[in-house]
């Protein structure tokens, strides 16, 4: 933990920091798996999970949430909001069950930002978002060349589908839909690793990082789109990463599956204190 009781974002197999400061998406990650904990075995044992469930989540609000604005920063440092962000972290599901555990109501209005910020950034056609962007959805300066959808923008449709799966979000459904529109007219089998905004690949070899994500917006997109969600689920079943330097393509394989498998649940019904 760094000063601010967050995870340094860079650690190597043998728990040292290489690069310093907290990155979003993991604290989000973890706060959600300790109530999901809490809803899987109580906090009655060894550990509280809902009591460290609340104080990380308490921690993400004061220092990767901008004030005054309810921008999702990428960090708890001063060098992003509202002018540097990442939609791939924006997790709108994750948000609701924040506010059930901790009372507080301001985690809608973080909500109602990152739906504004996936209008702006997403491509009229396409419905593919970037890595990085400003909050009007334009390029971020100094991250010009992160402005295609690649290997972080790859989970935004993943995190978005929860929040129709769990709580029938349609603005939710209405983002996933357009973006299995575009993977549709590829084919399940066709995706490429990495696309420029208007879809035209960066990239012609296949993994988990784009396959899984697509399959698990096809859940929430509509019956529409069974046939690919099927195929989908199935080439993220039998794909099989590299077992050196990929642990990225293992974890996004796993929670997709976990998705498409119906073992990824919400934890609302959480266990009484």
């Amino acid at each position: 933990m760094n000063k601010n009781g967050l995870m340094e974002w860079h650690i190597n197999s043998m728990c040292e920091v290489e690069e310093w400061g907290a990155a979003t998406d993991a604290d989000e990650d973890v706060a959600f798996s300790l109530l999901v904990a809490d809803k899987q075995w109580c906090s009655n044992g060894a550990i509280n999970y809902r009591r460290e469930a609340v104080t990380l989540i308490n921690r993400i609000w004061e220092h990767e949430v901008e004030k005054g604005t309810y921008v999702l920063k990428p960090g708890d440092g001063d060098w992003g909001g509202s002018h540097l962000l990442n939609p791939s972290y924006v997790a709108p599901a994750y948000y609701r069950a924040f506010e059930a555990a901790t009372g507080n109501a301001g985690w809608r209005k973080v909500i109602e930002r990152c739906y504004d910020v996936l209008r702006k950034a997403a491509h009229p056609s396409t419905g593919l978002v970037p890595d990085w962007c400003r909050v009007d959805g334009l390029p971020a300066q100094g991250r010009e060349d992160k402005y295609y959808f690649y290997w972080d923008a790859a989970r935004t449709q993943w995190r978005i589908a929860l929040d129709y799966l769990w709580y029938g979000t349609e603005e939710a459904r209405a983002f996933c839909e357009k973006i299995v529109r575009f993977a549709l007219s590829i084919g399940p089998a066709n995706l490429a690793n990495g696309y420029y905004l208007d879809g035209k690949p960066i990239r012609h070899e296949a993994t988990s990082v784009f396959i899984g994500p697509f399959g698990a917006a096809a859940m929430a997109a509509g019956s529409t789109f069974q046939a690919f969600c099927d195929a989908a689920y199935r080439l993220n079943a039998a794909y099989t990463p590299p077992t050196q330097n990929h642990y990225y393509d293992w974890s996004i394989r796993t929670l997709t599956l976990f998705l498409q498998t119906g073992n990824f649940y919400g934890p609302l019904d959480l266990c009484s204190p």
